[in-house]
C-alpha cells in the first residue's frame, strides 16, 4: 500500500512545484474526505477491522495518483524538458529538500525514543501518550503552514526593492502565530477531557492522555511559533541551521527525559521536559529576527566592497548567503 501512497505524494508535490497548488489542494482534501468515508464503511459497516484501513488507504492513494497524473497530462506538464536535471535543481534540493528530509528523519527517530522512554511505565502509558502526542501533532500544523507561507513570501521578495518585505513578513507572521497558538493552547488545555473522550474509549488511556495534555498543552504558546520559525528557516535556505536547532531540541528532551524518569520513576517528568523545551525554544526568535533585519532591512555591508544591493539580492535568490 505504501508504494502508491509515496507516488501520490510525489505527484502532488509536482503539481505544487509546477504552479498547480490549487489543484493539488483540492485533490488532497477530496481524498482525505473519501478516506474517512471508506474507513468508516469498511470498518464499521463491513467489519473488516484494521484491514479496512489498509484497503481505504490503498484506494485513495491510487485515485490521488491518477488524478494528479491526469492533471499533469492535461496541462501538458508531462514533457521531457520539465524533468531535465540541471544545476539549479540540485542547488534547490541541497538547500531545501535535503534539510526537510533530514528533519523528518529526526522526527521519526525522536518519536521512537519517546515511546521507549514511556514504555517503561506500561502499555497504558504508551497508549495515553500516543493519543496526547497525536493531538499535539495536529496542533502544530497551523505553525507549519504559517512558516511555509512566510518562506514563500521571503523567497518572492529577495530583489533589492522588496527586501524589507521579507523581514516584515516574518515579523507579522510570527505575531499571528503567537496570537493563534495562545488560543489553541488554552482551548486544548481547557477542553482536553472531551477532546480525548471523543478519540478513545478506554478509561486508563484517556486519563494518561489527559495528564499529558494538562502538563504540555499550555506550552503550545511557545511550540507553535517555534515551528513557524523552523519552517521559515527551512523554506528560505537556512535548512541546516533548522536541523541543528531541531537536533538540540530533541536530544535534550530524550537525554533529560530519560534521566529524570529513571531517577524518579515518574513519567510526568518526561512530560515536563517536553513542556519546558517548548518554552525554551522561544529563545531563538529574537536572534533569528535580528539576523533577518540585518540581512533584508538594513543597508548591505557588501556595498562598500563594490557589490550593489540588487546584486546581493540576486546572489541570495540563487541560494548564496550574503552573511558568508
Amino acid at each position: 500500500m505504501s508504494l502508491p501512497a509515496v507516488l501520490a505524494a510525489v505527484s502532488s508535490a509536482a503539481l505544487r512545484g509546477l504552479g498547480r497548488a490549487q489543484a493539488a489542494s483540492w485533490n488532497s482534501v477530496g481524498m482525505a474526505t473519501l478516506n474517512i468515508a471508506l474507513v468508516y464503511t469498511f470498518v464499521s459497516v463491513f467489519g473488516l477491522d484494521l484491514k479496512g484501513i489498509i484497503y481505504a488507504n490503498l484506494i485513495t492513494s491510487i485515485l490521488s495518483l491518477a488524478i494528479s497524473l491526469l492533471i499533469l497530462f492535461i496541462r501538458q506538464e508531462m514533457i521531457f524538458e520539465r524533468f531535465a536535471f540541471a544545476k539549479k535543481h540540485f542547488t534547490a534540493l541541497r538547500h531545501v529538500g535535503i534539510p526537510v528530509f533530514i528533519s523528518y528523519c529526526m522526527i521519526f527517530l525522536s518519536t521512537f525514543f519517546f515511546n521507549k522512554i514511556v514504555s517503561h511505565f506500561g502499555e497504558g502509558a504508551v497508549a495515553g501518550f500516543g493519543v496526547g502526542y497525536r493531538i499535539q501533532t495536529m496542533a502544530i500544523l497551523p505553525g507549519i503552514v504559517i512558516g511555509s507561507a512566510i518562506g514563500i513570501i521571503i523567497n518572492h521578495n529577495l530583489q533589492a526593492p522588496h527586501r524589507p518585505r521579507a523581514y516584515a513578513s516574518y515579523r507579522q507572521g510570527l505575531l499571528q502565530s503567537f496570537a493563534l497558538y495562545a488560543m489553541i493552547a488554552v482551548a486544548v488545555w481547557i477542553w482536553r477531557d472531551p477532546l480525548i473522550s471523543f478519540l478513545i474509549e478506554d478509561a486508563a488511556t484517556r486519563a494518561e492522555a489527559a495528564r499529558y495534555l494538562s502538563i504540555v498543552a499550555l506550552s503550545y504558546i511557545g511550540m507553535g511559533p517555534m515551528m513557524t520559525t523552523l519552517l521559515t528557516m527551512e523554506q528560505s535556505g537556512r535548512g541546516y541551521q533548522a536541523i541543528l536547532l531541531n537536533a538540540v531540541y530533541f536530544l535534550i528532551i530524550i537525554a533529560l527525559g530519560w534521566a529524570l524518569t529513571r531517577a524518579f520513576n515518574q513519567v510526568i517528568y518526561f512530560y515536563g521536559v517536553i513542556a519546558g523545551m517548548n518554552v525554551v525554544g522561544m529563545s531563538f526568535f529574537l536572534p533569528f529576527m535580528r539576523m533577518l533585519r540585518k540581512e533584508y532591512k538594513e543597508p548591505s555591508v557588501l556595498e562598500g566592497e563594490g557589490i550593489t544591493t540588487e546584486e546581493e539580492g540576486t546572489l541570495s535568490n540563487q541560494g548564496y548567503s550574503t552573511q558568508a
